[in-house]
């Protein structure tokens, strides 16, 4: 019973966390309803893990006062001067559904419940959940901050642990471990589960708010989440998911600031990336992708003023130097090397090796083009919409988050090709978790693309 209070404590926190980096940045109150649920708590979380892993190398000890006294201070000042714009805040506009899209959302619920269920009826058994994210989460909820020889002492003394992987997902989990006070796998394994649920929600938003009835937008977000490769990566304690959640974010905010002109999207899309790069490796890649796909197009359409905006500031090449630098700042001091892939790789010897790579990485890409066991007919069905009228989709603003998929891919391939990890080892043993960070993106544009032509239909009847 006490354990499960302290657990709605910290989930009351991380909601606070996230819902006043919302009300304090978007005075307009453009953000309201499940969309704000949702990015409340995609906020709170890994913000929470960056506040525990600042309070640690600080030589802060971990406790619930540290972490949550800050933020109520922070809400009742959001209470008493932002109150009178947060009317609209919690406005859902609920309206009856038809059968077909009661039966759409329980087979949803059905399936996040389900997850819950995966995730928290067993402790981590999978091996990065329990070598890399779970036993740092543990140490470092027993140590109860980050001593200076943490990192060096993980690679000392722990074969296959990698002390340079980012700290979200362990610290996360040992926000849980410091919040309930004892330690408890089981609840830690409802993170992945509760992110899950965020998302879905702002990703069912993001489909309404670009002109989607309920009806398809429901469908688009069942067929996402009832692929067997995305919903098992909810409860295995990887940090795939997360990134590609955090990278839809990234991509679709960005979109949503140059459809809707409104600056506050560039910097939610802004905070996702810092969150791709708290997440995983991959995530400075993936970072790269959305500061390069806002340069090209904020060139693009610089007549649009928060185009103009974004490129007088210099926004392309500050966001460059921030996504890119502050990950490289701290593994460089703390003396950590990404053993799978790093920029000293890459030199004439290891291009001509990397071209030879090529035909088992497209191997690959087409193994899971047609692996409908774990992805169903998702890549199918987007590659179909795509080639059904590729100018229209490359013309429209759409193209914007065709390109970030192109980089995907582009980015990818480079690290596959210039790694010095065996291809077919690397190949089997990422392939489909990688593939994981693109998938949300894909389907989003795939919804998009299904819209435009049953409007045409329309229009032509």
């Amino acid at each position: 019973m006490v354990t499960s209070y302290y657990f709605s404590f910290w989930l009351l926190t991380v909601f606070a966390i996230g819902a006043n980096v919302i009300c304090l940045t978007d005075r307009d109150v453009k953000i309201t309803g499940l969309e704000f649920l949702g990015l409340s708590f995609l906020i709170g979380i890994p913000a929470l893990s960056i506040q525990f892993f600042l309070a640690g190398i600080a030589g802060v000890h971990f406790s619930r006062l540290i972490a949550a006294l800050p933020w109520g201070m922070v809400t009742l000042y959001t209470l008493v001067a932002v109150r009178p714009w947060q009317e609209k805040r919690f406005s859902f506009g609920l309206r009856r559904m038809n059968l077909f899209e009661k039966g759409l959302s329980g087979l949803i619920g059905f399936e996040l419940i389900y997850t819950f269920f995966r995730a928290t009826i067993k402790p981590f058994e999978s091996y990065d959940a329990v070598a890399i994210h779970a036993l740092k989460g543990k140490m470092l909820y027993f140590l109860g901050t980050i001593p200076r020889d943490f990192f060096k002492t993980l690679g000392d003394h722990f074969q296959g642990v990698h002390p340079d992987y980012p700290l979200f997902l362990s610290l996360a989990e040992t926000s849980v471990y410091t919040f309930i006070g004892s330690f408890n796998e089981r609840m830690a394994g409802a993170v992945l589960p509760l992110l899950l649920a965020a998302f879905i929600a702002v990703f069912y938003t993001a489909l309404k708010n670009e002109g989607l009835p309920r009806i398809e937008a429901l469908l688009a977000v069942f067929i996402l989440v009832s692929v067997p490769q995305f919903n098992a990566y909810a409860t295995n304690g990887y940090t795939d998911l997360p990134c590609g959640i955090f990278f839809f974010c990234a991509v679709a905010y960005a979109y949503k600031a140059f459809t809707r002109g409104n600056s506050l999207f560039f910097f939610l899309s802004f905070v996702f990336m810092l969150f791709c790069l708290w997440t995983k490796k991959e995530g400075q890649a993936l970072a790269c992708i959305v500061v390069l796909t806002m340069a090209v197009y904020g060139i693009r359409h610089r007549r649009l003023p928060v185009s103009r905006a974004f490129i007088s500031r210099g926004g392309a090449v500050v966001m460059i130097f921030l996504c890119l630098g502050i990950g490289m700042f701290f593994k460089a001091t703390a003396g950590l090397t990404n053993e799978n892939f790093n920029i000293a790789m890459i030199h004439p010897d290891a291009i001509r090796a990397g071209l030879e790579k090529i035909p088992p990485i497209l191997y690959e890409y087409q193994k899971h083009l047609f692996g409908f066991k774990k992805w169903n007919l998702v890549w199918i069905l987007a590659l179909i919409v795509l080639c059904a009228d590729p100018r229209e989709t490359v013309r429209a603003m759409r193209g914007y988050i065709l390109f970030s998929i192109a980089l995907f891919f582009l980015f990818y391939t480079g690290m596959y090709m210039f790694s010095a990890v065996d291809i077919h080892f690397l190949l089997r043993t990422t392939g489909a978790r990688l593939l994981l960070h693109i998938l949300p993106v894909v389907v989003f544009l795939t919804a998009l693309g299904l819209r435009k032509y049953r409007i045409a239909g329309r229009v032509r009847g």
